[in-house]
Protein backbone atom coordinates (compact mmCIF):
# COMPACT_ATOMS: atom_id res chain seq x y z
CA UNK A 1 0.00 0.00 0.00
CA UNK A 2 2.81 2.39 0.90
CA UNK A 3 4.48 1.53 -2.42
CA UNK A 4 1.30 2.42 -4.35
CA UNK A 5 0.95 5.69 -2.45
CA UNK A 6 4.56 6.55 -3.28
CA UNK A 7 3.95 5.87 -6.98
CA UNK A 8 0.81 8.03 -6.90
CA UNK A 9 2.69 10.83 -5.13
CA UNK A 10 5.53 10.74 -7.67
CA UNK A 11 3.05 10.66 -10.54
CA UNK A 12 1.29 13.80 -9.35
CA UNK A 13 4.61 15.54 -8.73
CA UNK A 14 5.70 14.82 -12.30
CA UNK A 15 2.30 15.92 -13.60
CA UNK A 16 2.57 19.24 -11.80
CA UNK A 17 6.13 19.72 -13.02
CA UNK A 18 4.88 19.27 -16.59
CA UNK A 19 2.49 22.20 -16.18
CA UNK A 20 5.32 24.69 -16.65
CA UNK A 21 6.68 23.06 -19.79
CA UNK A 22 3.16 22.69 -21.22
CA UNK A 23 2.53 26.36 -20.47
CA UNK A 24 5.80 27.32 -22.14
CA UNK A 25 4.83 25.42 -25.29
CA UNK A 26 1.55 27.30 -25.45
CA UNK A 27 3.16 30.67 -24.74
CA UNK A 28 5.53 30.18 -27.65
CA UNK A 29 2.40 30.11 -29.84
CA UNK A 30 1.21 33.45 -28.45
CA UNK A 31 0.13 34.83 -31.82
CA UNK A 32 -3.14 33.15 -30.82
CA UNK A 33 -4.24 34.89 -27.61
CA UNK A 34 -6.16 31.86 -26.35
CA UNK A 35 -2.85 30.02 -26.07
CA UNK A 36 -1.60 32.70 -23.69
CA UNK A 37 -4.74 32.38 -21.58
CA UNK A 38 -4.30 28.60 -21.42
CA UNK A 39 -0.63 29.03 -20.50
CA UNK A 40 -1.64 31.37 -17.66
CA UNK A 41 -4.06 28.75 -16.30
CA UNK A 42 -1.30 26.13 -16.28
CA UNK A 43 1.19 28.45 -14.56
CA UNK A 44 -1.40 29.38 -11.93
CA UNK A 45 -2.28 25.73 -11.30
CA UNK A 46 1.41 24.98 -10.77
CA UNK A 47 1.67 27.90 -8.34
CA UNK A 48 -1.24 26.57 -6.27
CA UNK A 49 0.80 23.45 -5.57
CA UNK A 50 4.16 25.27 -5.34
CA UNK A 51 3.37 28.61 -3.66
CA UNK A 52 7.00 29.75 -3.45
CA UNK A 53 7.96 28.90 -7.01
CA UNK A 54 9.80 31.82 -8.59
CA UNK A 55 9.70 29.88 -11.88
CA UNK A 56 5.90 30.06 -11.86
CA UNK A 57 5.78 33.64 -10.60
CA UNK A 58 7.93 35.18 -13.31
CA UNK A 59 6.04 33.27 -15.99
CA UNK A 60 2.73 34.62 -14.67
CA UNK A 61 4.18 38.15 -14.61
CA UNK A 62 5.37 37.70 -18.20
CA UNK A 63 1.99 36.37 -19.31
CA UNK A 64 0.11 39.28 -17.76
CA UNK A 65 2.47 41.64 -19.62
CA UNK A 66 1.51 40.02 -22.91
CA UNK A 67 -2.22 40.01 -22.18
CA UNK A 68 -2.04 43.69 -21.27
CA UNK A 69 0.08 44.51 -24.30
CA UNK A 70 -2.53 42.92 -26.57
CA UNK A 71 -5.62 44.34 -24.86
CA UNK A 72 -7.62 47.02 -26.69
CA UNK A 73 -9.23 48.56 -23.59
CA UNK A 74 -7.20 50.78 -21.27
CA UNK A 75 -8.96 49.41 -18.18
CA UNK A 76 -7.96 45.85 -19.07
CA UNK A 77 -4.40 46.87 -19.86
CA UNK A 78 -4.09 48.58 -16.47
CA UNK A 79 -5.57 45.51 -14.74
CA UNK A 80 -3.17 43.09 -16.41
CA UNK A 81 -0.09 45.27 -15.90
CA UNK A 82 -0.94 45.69 -12.20
CA UNK A 83 -1.12 41.93 -11.83
CA UNK A 84 2.17 41.64 -13.71
CA UNK A 85 3.75 44.05 -11.22
CA UNK A 86 2.28 42.17 -8.25
CA UNK A 87 3.58 38.79 -9.38
CA UNK A 88 6.90 40.33 -10.40
CA UNK A 89 7.33 41.79 -6.93
CA UNK A 90 6.50 38.44 -5.32
CA UNK A 91 8.99 36.73 -7.60
CA UNK A 92 11.68 39.28 -6.79
CA UNK A 93 11.11 38.84 -3.06
CA UNK A 94 11.14 35.04 -3.12
CA UNK A 95 14.25 34.91 -5.31
CA UNK A 96 15.92 37.59 -3.15
CA UNK A 97 16.26 39.68 -6.32
CA UNK A 98 18.79 37.25 -7.79
CA UNK A 99 16.71 36.02 -10.73
CA UNK A 100 16.78 38.13 -13.87
CA UNK A 101 13.39 36.91 -15.09
CA UNK A 102 11.69 38.28 -11.96
CA UNK A 103 13.25 41.72 -12.25
CA UNK A 104 12.93 42.04 -16.02
CA UNK A 105 9.19 41.30 -16.11
CA UNK A 106 8.61 43.40 -13.01
CA UNK A 107 10.36 46.28 -14.81
CA UNK A 108 8.42 45.74 -18.05
CA UNK A 109 5.04 45.67 -16.33
CA UNK A 110 5.99 48.68 -14.20
CA UNK A 111 6.91 50.70 -17.29
CA UNK A 112 3.70 49.82 -19.12
CA UNK A 113 1.52 50.40 -16.06
CA UNK A 114 3.01 53.87 -15.56
CA UNK A 115 2.42 54.61 -19.23
CA UNK A 116 -1.19 53.52 -18.87
CA UNK A 117 -1.71 55.71 -15.78
CA UNK A 118 -0.73 58.85 -17.67
CA UNK A 119 2.05 61.34 -18.28
CA UNK A 120 2.64 62.30 -14.64
CA UNK A 121 2.90 58.70 -13.49
CA UNK A 122 5.23 57.89 -16.36
CA UNK A 123 7.36 60.97 -15.70
CA UNK A 124 7.80 60.39 -11.99
CA UNK A 125 8.33 56.66 -12.50
CA UNK A 126 11.18 56.94 -15.01
CA UNK A 127 13.87 56.67 -12.35
CA UNK A 128 12.35 53.51 -10.86
CA UNK A 129 12.00 51.91 -14.29
CA UNK A 130 15.59 52.65 -15.23
CA UNK A 131 16.79 51.27 -11.89
CA UNK A 132 14.83 48.03 -12.40
CA UNK A 133 16.14 47.45 -15.92
CA UNK A 134 19.67 48.28 -14.75
CA UNK A 135 19.19 45.68 -12.03
CA UNK A 136 18.11 43.08 -14.58
CA UNK A 137 21.05 44.01 -16.81
CA UNK A 138 23.52 43.39 -14.01
CA UNK A 139 21.95 39.98 -13.36
CA UNK A 140 22.02 38.86 -17.01
CA UNK A 141 22.40 41.38 -19.81
CA UNK A 142 21.82 38.66 -22.44
CA UNK A 143 18.33 37.78 -21.16
CA UNK A 144 15.61 37.98 -23.85
CA UNK A 145 18.20 38.66 -26.58
CA UNK A 146 19.79 41.53 -24.63
CA UNK A 147 16.38 42.72 -23.46
CA UNK A 148 17.70 44.80 -20.54
CA UNK A 149 19.92 46.84 -22.88
CA UNK A 150 17.07 47.17 -25.38
CA UNK A 151 14.55 48.43 -22.82
CA UNK A 152 17.04 50.79 -21.20
CA UNK A 153 17.82 52.25 -24.61
CA UNK A 154 14.10 52.85 -25.20
CA UNK A 155 13.64 54.55 -21.83
CA UNK A 156 16.69 56.77 -22.23
CA UNK A 157 15.61 57.73 -25.75
CA UNK A 158 11.99 58.56 -24.90
CA UNK A 159 12.46 60.28 -21.54
CA UNK A 160 13.02 64.04 -21.55
CA UNK A 161 16.43 65.16 -20.35
CA UNK A 162 15.20 66.67 -17.08
CA UNK A 163 13.77 63.28 -16.11
CA UNK A 164 16.89 61.29 -16.92
CA UNK A 165 16.61 60.94 -20.68
CA UNK A 166 19.88 60.69 -22.55
CA UNK A 167 19.97 60.02 -26.30
CA UNK A 168 23.70 59.34 -26.27
CA UNK A 169 23.19 56.64 -23.67
CA UNK A 170 20.21 55.30 -25.64
CA UNK A 171 22.36 54.84 -28.74
CA UNK A 172 25.18 53.34 -26.66
CA UNK A 173 22.85 50.76 -25.09
CA UNK A 174 21.05 49.73 -28.27
CA UNK A 175 24.40 49.24 -30.00
CA UNK A 176 25.47 47.00 -27.11
CA UNK A 177 22.25 45.02 -27.51
CA UNK A 178 22.98 44.53 -31.23
CA UNK A 179 26.58 43.55 -30.55
CA UNK A 180 25.55 40.94 -27.98
CA UNK A 181 22.54 39.63 -29.94
CA UNK A 182 23.27 40.44 -33.61
CA UNK A 183 20.55 38.18 -35.05
CA UNK A 184 17.74 39.76 -32.98
CA UNK A 185 15.47 41.96 -35.16
CA UNK A 186 13.98 43.71 -32.11
CA UNK A 187 17.34 45.29 -31.32
CA UNK A 188 17.87 46.42 -34.90
CA UNK A 189 14.30 47.70 -35.21
CA UNK A 190 14.71 49.87 -32.09
CA UNK A 191 17.99 51.22 -33.45
CA UNK A 192 16.41 52.07 -36.80
CA UNK A 193 13.53 53.94 -35.16
CA UNK A 194 16.03 55.96 -33.10
CA UNK A 195 17.96 56.85 -36.22
CA UNK A 196 14.86 57.89 -38.16
CA UNK A 197 13.65 60.10 -35.31
CA UNK A 198 17.15 61.56 -35.15
CA UNK A 199 16.87 62.43 -38.87
CA UNK A 200 19.38 59.81 -39.95
CA UNK A 201 17.08 57.93 -42.32
CA UNK A 202 19.77 57.13 -44.89
CA UNK A 203 21.97 55.55 -42.26
CA UNK A 204 18.97 53.59 -41.00
CA UNK A 205 18.24 52.40 -44.54
CA UNK A 206 21.78 51.10 -45.04
CA UNK A 207 21.81 49.34 -41.66
CA UNK A 208 18.42 47.76 -42.41
CA UNK A 209 19.66 46.40 -45.75
CA UNK A 210 22.82 45.04 -44.18
CA UNK A 211 20.85 43.31 -41.43
CA UNK A 212 18.43 41.74 -43.91
CA UNK A 213 21.33 40.37 -45.96
CA UNK A 214 22.86 38.69 -42.91
CA UNK A 215 19.86 37.73 -40.76
CA UNK A 216 18.66 34.16 -40.49
CA UNK A 217 14.88 34.17 -39.87
CA UNK A 218 14.97 30.45 -39.03
CA UNK A 219 16.96 31.28 -35.90
CA UNK A 220 14.74 34.09 -34.62
CA UNK A 221 14.02 33.32 -30.98
CA UNK A 222 10.68 35.01 -30.36
CA UNK A 223 7.33 35.60 -32.02
CA UNK A 224 8.02 39.34 -31.58
CA UNK A 225 11.27 38.90 -33.50
CA UNK A 226 9.36 37.88 -36.60
CA UNK A 227 7.10 40.93 -36.30
CA UNK A 228 10.11 43.25 -35.93
CA UNK A 229 11.77 41.64 -38.96
CA UNK A 230 8.63 42.23 -41.04
CA UNK A 231 8.74 45.92 -40.08
CA UNK A 232 12.41 46.14 -41.05
CA UNK A 233 11.67 44.63 -44.48
CA UNK A 234 8.75 47.04 -44.89
CA UNK A 235 11.08 49.95 -44.08
CA UNK A 236 13.54 48.81 -46.74
CA UNK A 237 10.80 48.56 -49.35
CA UNK A 238 8.91 51.75 -48.45
CA UNK A 239 11.47 53.98 -46.73
CA UNK A 240 9.12 54.26 -43.75
CA UNK A 241 7.77 52.04 -41.02
CA UNK A 242 4.24 50.60 -41.20
CA UNK A 243 1.54 52.51 -39.38
CA UNK A 244 0.33 50.79 -36.24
Amino acid sequence: MKYLLLIAYLFFQVSYANLLSEGDSLYKQRQEIQNVEKALDLYQNFLKKNKNSSDALWRISMTYYYLGHKSAKSSRREKYFRKGVDFGNKCAAISKRKKVECIFWLATNTALLNKELGVLSLAFGIGEMIDLFEESRKLDDDYASSGPYRMLALLYFKAPGFLGGDENKAFEYIKKAIKRSPNEPLNVYFYLTFLVKDKQSEKAFEIAKQFKSQANPKNFQFYESESAYTKIVYFIENRRFPRK
